[in-house]
């Protein structure tokens, strides 16, 4: 039976690169860590402060418990079929950030919203690898104090700074993030992410920030905007950043596409839906 929706993702084809050892826990039960050697499990303080790596082990979803017999972490939404922390950079929870970049459709020249029958067309950014649209993510570690409320927001505004500076002149990056400024910041999903990376003792948990485009007058988010921010050279099996335009009618399903970002490493592509709707002002 064919089925031209289905996706199938090839672990066998992907090598995960960290940038150094406290990028991770180790490679899932490598590194002496094994049921049969359950030690350096025990060794990480789970569903607290990791002060020794400087990382908070504590899940979005609150307590979760452990394997008594092996001390590793147990996965709050259940048994996944795949042993250990598979692919994933940490057992326990593994921290994400998502980001998502929308604007109003607007004539070239004009400025004007376009509209289709009376809907205003939004745009999101996304990137394209093998034929595959994904918004961009990566994971991250928090600190002690974070709440991940204020902390997301202001990681992705560094982010955007660092981008910026790289790749454009001071003038010019200046310039560009005054644009970025002036956008309407709102996070609109936090909590599990579904994906296939998941296992059993390592799952993924994130917070999706939405950066959309003031309702001031002219466009803020150009093209040359939206590219210099969220597409690396460096990634050179990505096509690229691209528009994905879909109608809207103040509101809109958000499908994410993950695109796993390691740390200075390659990235892992999958197709999963988040079923969260977030509502947007109408163009103006």
């Amino acid at each position: 039976t064919r089925y031209p929706d289905y996706f199938a993702y090839d672990s066998s084809e992907e090598t995960v690169i960290y940038s150094d050892e406290s990028a991770h826990d180790g490679e899932n039960f490598q590194h002496g860590v094994s049921f049969g050697s359950s030690a350096i499990l025990r060794s990480i303080p789970f569903n607290t402060y990791d002060s020794k790596n400087h990382i908070r082990r504590q899940s979005l979803l609150g307590r979760y418990r452990l394997d008594p017999n092996t001390g590793a972490p147990l996965n709050p939404m259940g048994r996944t079929g795949l042993l250990g922390k598979g692919l994933l950079p940490r057992w326990g929870p593994n921290h994400s950030v998502v980001i998502v970049v929308t604007r109003w459709s607007r004539n070239q020249k004009s400025g004007t919203p376009v509209l289709r029958g009376n809907k205003g067309v939004l745009q999101v950014v996304a990137l394209e690898r093998l034929k595959r649209f994904c918004l961009p993510w990566f994971f991250t570690d928090h600190e002690s104090r974070c709440d991940y409320d204020e902390c997301v927001p202001a990681l992705l505004n560094a982010y955007f700074k660092q981008r910026a500076r790289a790749v454009c002149s001071e003038k010019r990056a200046e310039r560009l993030l005054r644009r970025l400024d002036k956008t309407d910041t709102t996070q609109i999903f936090k909590g599990y992410l579904d994906d296939q990376l998941n296992a059993d003792g390592g799952w993924i948990e994130t917070v999706v920030i939405n950066f959309h485009e003031g309702e001031g007058k002219g466009a803020q988010l150009t093209d040359d905007v939206l590219k210099s921010q969220l597409y690396s050279q460096e990634r050179r099996r990505d096509k690229g950043c691209v528009l994905l335009v879909e109608e809207a009618d103040g509101a809109f399903n958000l499908t994410l596409l993950p695109h796993l970002l390691y740390t200075a490493s390659k990235c892992l592509p999958r197709a999963r839906d988040i079923n969260k709707s977030t509502a947007l002002p109408p163009p103006t």
